[in-house]
């Protein structure tokens, strides 16, 4: 009696561990600012946010990238974010000055992550306050393309003086 408990507990504990590989959001190859990969922003507005964020790039050596999401899938958002971060390597190297946004349209979340070198320019307690006032109402009422533009520029006006 006692194996068949132990072997039902590995079974359980090796099916519970397997989940969350499962409910990960496929990440495609970063390859722009924004990363839509369910087309969920009309292309001419995706192609506006995406020039905004490169001239930012270019002009003030930081990066801001926003991914948008039909649903998380059951993963945290959190996770979905730090995973999207690290795998992209979002930023300079060796600056470590990268920022992402990331929205979620069924589920209503979003995120902003942060590089450790905009981390004491764009604290938790400022994200917070951007997703809260900047990017909650427009992603509410459906507006992404709103919420994805303002957002972005809200991060970008707090590493105004970087």
């Amino acid at each position: 009696m006692k194996r068949v408990v132990q072997w039902v507990c590995f079974l359980m504990l090796s099916f519970f561990w397997a989940v969350p590989a499962w409910a990960e959001t496929e990440l495609p190859a970063l390859k722009t600012h924004v990363v839509d990969p369910s087309d969920l922003l009309p292309a001419a507005e995706e192609a506006d946010i995406e020039r905004r964020l490169d001239d930012v790039r270019q002009t003030r050596g930081f990066t801001i990238v926003a991914l948008v999401v039909s649903s998380l899938d059951g993963e945290p958002i959190e996770d979905l974010a730090y995973r999207a971060f690290n795998k992209w390597g979002i930023g300079d190297r060796q600056r470590d000055d990268g920022v992402l946004l990331v929205i979620s349209a069924n589920d209503m979340r979003s995120r902003i992550e942060t590089g450790k070198g905009i981390g004491g320019e764009l604290t938790d307690l400022e994200s917070a306050e951007i997703l809260r006032e900047v990017v909650s109402k427009p992603m509410h009422e459906g507006k992404l393309v709103e919420a994805v533009d303002a957002g972005t520029r809200a991060i970008e006006a707090r590493l105004a003086d970087r």
